[in-house]
């Protein structure tokens, strides 16, 4: 078994990303939804256990920023991400 962050660090944000997942799962298509789970699983929850949070409860509008500006200097394939991402 493939041990990442997300098997070892279980904590109230990741039941909680999982919980708005299944909430959303009858209002969305099969490709929004994974789109979402991807994102949320793959940037959001790692950058949050790097910043140390571990609820949504712990989340500011200065840490918004800070994952806005995560964002923003992130690179996919070299290039900068699209402002729509």
């Amino acid at each position: 078994m493939r041990y990442t962050w997300r098997t070892m660090k279980i904590n109230a944000l990741t039941d909680q990303v999982a919980d708005y997942l299944a909430e959303t799962k009858a209002k969305r298509s099969p490709a929004t939804l994974e789109q979402y789970e991807s994102v949320l699983e793959n940037v959001w929850e790692p950058w949050c256990a790097e910043a140390g949070i571990t609820s949504s409860a712990q989340i500011t509008d200065k840490q918004m920023d800070a994952f806005t500006d995560y964002l923003k200097a992130k690179r996919h394939r070299g290039k900068p991400l699209s402002p729509f991402t």
